[in-house]
């Protein structure tokens, strides 16, 4: 969050969830992303990489999907888990075959990326003219 000025108390944290059994994930760090995810074993928790609202999803996909920015080279960090429930940053979360739901959209994210774009190209547009023009 370095450069975001949120007026709000923050405080930085590794490894750990203080006072939980959350574990910190590394989804993707790069200089112009970093993500986290948490994982406590059972619940994992991601903000942005995977998706059940309507504009993560290709046409085929029911449940959850891979970000538009993600879907080319999903994200590895997920692979071997098995979560029970996942919660989103983005639509609801995924409470039944939470593990087979993942490892099945991930392993199909590169397979329907033109179906993805084809269907939300709109909607990605509009939010992008809507963004650049927002004061």
């Amino acid at each position: 969050m370095t450069g975001v000025d949120l007026d709000v108390p923050t405080r930085r944290f590794s490894g750990a969830l203080p006072a939980t059994r959350y574990d910190l994930l590394p989804v993707i760090v790069t200089p112009i992303w970093k993500e986290w995810a948490l994982f406590d074993g059972e619940t994992l928790v991601v903000a942005e990489s995977v998706g059940a609202a309507d504009y993560f999803l290709a046409p085929e996909e029911t449940d959850l999907g891979v970000s538009h920015m993600r879907r080319p080279l999903p994200p590895s960090a997920f692979d071997g888990l098995d979560p029970d429930r996942i919660l989103l940053g983005h639509g609801e979360g995924v409470h039944e075959d939470a593990a087979a739901t993942l490892d099945e959209t991930l392993a199909n994210a590169r397979a329907t990326t033109l179906a993805f774009y084809r269907e939300n190209a709109p909607t990605m547009v509009r939010t992008l003219t809507a963004a650049l023009t927002t004061e």
